[in-house]
């Protein structure tokens, strides 16, 4: 049924939500204040980490963990990575594994490239130094084909495709030697990253010192630069 004007969705205590809005997936993973996490919609390659591909018309809860602390949700046709992170400082992922890495395997993390779709949160590495509350939830973030988030130590790591340069690696894609990063990789030694906020297929970040960068995709001079240029480093 449609509905043409809000209607509440039981229960008081939401607090983080993403939304899934893709071709192939729709839905939406929200966070309580008692840490737990719910996911609704279309569960296709098992984005909504119920270990299962169904669809489900009401808030059921991911597994019974109580330390989800932040959201995120990198969007596309065959993009659909869904990550999140724990008050412990981990980093946790689950969706599609797409065809072909490091494009889609590549945002969720693993440093797998043939693993297939996960419908339940598998943990990216061991790093407990992952963004994981609430005045760091501008820390994590993820575009059509890329990942970002900012550690806890001011440093900035990127993942996933790398046609526009997105990552801040200083490379491009070129034919037949592509450069996206399936893991985690950090973005030069800066240690005073402070937010991030990831576009289609670019980055814009603020540092410690309120000076603000950007890098990526650029044909449509979403970088800000008084250029149309892509630019790979930030």
């Amino acid at each position: 049924v449609n509905y043409s004007s809000p209607v509440q969705i039981p229960g008081t205590n939401w607090k983080n939500l993403s939304y899934v809005n893709s071709n192939v997936a729709l839905g939406a993973k929200v966070t309580k204040t008692d840490g737990t996490l719910w996911a609704w919609g279309r569960g296709d390659y098992g984005i909504l980490g119920l270990n299962a591909n169904t669809y489900y018309s009401s808030p059921t809860q991911v597994g019974t963990n109580t330390t989800w602390a932040i959201l995120a949700h990198n969007q596309g046709d065959e993009n659909n990575v869904a990550l999140a992170t724990k008050t412990d400082g981990t980093l946790w992922s689950w969706g599609s594994g797409g065809a072909g890495a490091p494009s889609v395997s590549g945002a969720r993390g693993y440093n797998n490239a043939s693993l297939g779709a996960v419908s339940s949160p598998i943990q990216v590495g061991r790093n407990t130094t992952w963004p994981k509350n609430k005045n760091q939830q501008w820390r994590l973030s993820a575009g059509k084909l890329q990942v970002g988030a900012i550690k806890t130590d001011g440093t900035l790591w990127t993942w996933g495709k790398n046609n526009g340069g997105q990552l801040g690696l200083n490379q491009n894609d070129d034919v037949g030697n592509p450069s996206g990063r399936s893991s985690p990789t950090q973005v030069g030694t800066d240690t005073t990253w402070s937010r991030l906020n990831a576009s289609n297929v670019s980055f814009r970040a603020i540092k410690t010192d309120g000076t603000l960068w950007a890098w990526g995709y650029n044909q449509g001079g979403q970088l800000g630069q008084n250029a149309k240029v892509s630019l790979s480093s930030p």
